[in-house]
């Protein structure tokens, strides 16, 4: 999907092209184009050239994919997101907008920078299945979440495992996130014990009648998933407890004169009867169940254009065609024409096999292969590294075991015969140095905004944005990018599409908004 940004004098949008017939509007297109809806980015829809394009107005707003490169995800933050965009998707269906065409990756997914509302993409005519996109934004705020925040990780692997539920939709998930705070409800027998025998009577009898099998109940408990408390109450020797309880009351009633022991006795049958609850910490029950983290990377593929085959494919051919003109024009046949003359047939097959060699070796010349960058999607698991990382490893050689971390004492140390060569640093040099200082880019992506947090440096000025722009680094080439700023990033004065990444050379100048840079290596 080709993605643009433009900017005018007081808007940033971005730019889709239409998938369908320019010519053909849409009810939903209509619908927002001339209804605002909250949570949907506001849309416009032009048509330039015979090419529609659909205008959505991202002014102030940041994408889940910047916000999050460098940041995690909190239990709070996780849980109001989900909940605004399960919110949003079930109020579009009010509007007669199809769910399908909500696109939630993180590069279309935006939030405001304020209070963080987010607001989703609605791209008429995309019509991909809306559970398989939020499978896989739960699989990205997985790889995001904040590990050290345990209600933030059960959220979302309590996400994760609805969404591979057979029959999965989207109610699950608001199940899941709407849970109450923990309560307790005890399931117990509505049958009061009295003091006269009669009565106690009637309650072994309706005790016996119960199920036998039940041999203990069950306290549950609702709320939070890092809340998990397991009550069990034993109902120990029921039946004889209860018959030997009513014969040991029915004594006392007859004397007046054992109060005492009365007293006892309904001591010692309140601590009988009162159920013995074995409680289980919430640190030793919720445990985190472990998942194979995902890992997805690019990979570099290097293949042969199709020319090549068809070059191929060609030459063989043109050797066949030479070898059976040869046949037919008699030239392989001696001066009588009655028989193959082989030393014709053998120097024809000689030089038909030398010709193919030289041609095949130009077309699979290796310097004709292209590259192409893949996506890799690796799945690994967390607790097999850190074992391996643990486990010592055994020198084949001199078959002893050794350590990874292990610190051996040297007799004869090692002689530096040069100095140790400082890394190189980089740093943008202001040219107002009194005013500003100089910004040492200590490592890549390096953001650079007006918010303290999530970003590596707090340029503090009135016309710097919150996310303003990021350095990246590939190999040995620096790249800079605006990130959706107010006023812009300039490049040799030359201003900086939205998320267009260009090459940052050493010595370049550096503007953000109105402030000058010029960009270094020491």
């Amino acid at each position: 999907m080709e993605v643009e940004y433009k900017r005018d004098l007081h808007h940033n949008y971005m730019v889709l092209k239409d998938p369908m017939d320019w010519s053909n509007v849409s009810h939903c297109i209509k619908m927002l184009s001339y209804q605002k809806i909250d949570g949907i980015l506001e849309m416009e829809r032009r048509v330039i050239d015979n090419q529609a394009l659909y205008y959505y107005d991202i002014t102030g707003k940041q994408s889940i994919k910047i916000l999050y490169e460098k940041a995690s995800f909190s239990f709070l933050e996780i849980k109001h997101l989900f909940l605004k965009i399960l919110q949003i998707i079930e109020k579009a269906s009010e509007y007669l907008l199809m769910e399908d065409d909500f696109i939630l990756s993180p590069e279309f997914l935006y939030q405001t920078m304020g209070n963080k509302e987010p607001f989703l993409c609605y791209y008429s005519g995309y019509q991909q299945d809306i559970r398989i996109q939020i499978t896989r934004f739960v699989e990205y705020t997985m790889n995001k979440v904040n590990y050290n925040d345990e209600e933030a990780v059960l959220l979302i692997y309590n996400l994760y495992a609805a969404c591979k539920e057979d029959g999965f939709a989207l109610h699950h998930l608001f199940h899941l996130l709407h849970k109450e705070n923990p309560r307790v409800t005890k399931k117990q027998d509505t049958n009061t014990t009295g003091r006269n025998s009669s009565r106690e009577e009637e309650e072994v009898e309706a005790n016996n009648s119960m199920d036998h099998t039940t041999g203990n109940t069950m306290i549950e408990v609702t709320g939070n998933a890092d809340h998990h408390i397991t009550v069990h109450v034993e109902k120990n020797k029921r039946n004889s407890r209860n018959a030997a309880d009513i014969s040991q009351a029915n004594k006392m009633q007859n004397t007046d004169t054992n109060k005492e022991e009365q007293k006892e006795y309904n001591k010692k049958r309140n601590t009988l009867n009162t159920p013995k609850m074995e409680i289980s910490r919430p640190n030793e029950v919720a445990r985190i169940p472990i998942m194979l983290e995902k890992l997805v990377g690019e990979k570099e593929m290097e293949y042969y254009p199709l020319l090549n085959y068809i070059y191929t494919a060609i030459s063989i051919l043109g050797g066949i065609v030479v070898i059976a003109v040869g046949f037919l024009s008699k030239f392989i046949y001696t001066s009588l024409g009655n028989r193959i003359d082989l030393a014709k047939l053998f120097g024809l097959l000689l030089l038909i096999l030398c010709l193919e060699g030289y041609l095949l070796a130009k077309i699979w010349d290796k310097k004709k292969k292209h590259t192409k960058l893949i996506l890799k999607e690796d799945y690994v698991d967390p607790v097999q590294e850190m074992e391996q990382d643990s486990k010592p490893w055994r020198n084949k050689s001199t078959n002893e075991t050794m350590f990874p971390n292990s610190v051996e004492e040297e007799d004869n140390p090692t002689c530096i015969l040069s100095e140790i060569t400082k890394p190189t640093s980089y740093y943008l040099k202001p040219y107002d140095q009194d005013n500003f200082e100089t910004i040492r880019v200590t490592n890549f992506p390096f953001f650079i905004g007006k918010t303290k947090i999530n970003v590596d440096y707090c340029l503090k000025n009135e016309a710097i944005s919150r996310y303003h722009a990021k350095i990246t680094k590939d190999q040995e080439h620096f790249y800079i990018t605006d990130l959706n700023s107010t006023n812009g990033t300039f490049l040799n004065d030359e201003a900086v599409l939205t998320y267009q990444i260009k090459e940052l050379q050493i010595g370049d100048e550096v503007t953000f908004a109105n402030i000058r840079y010029q960009f270094l290596k020491q």
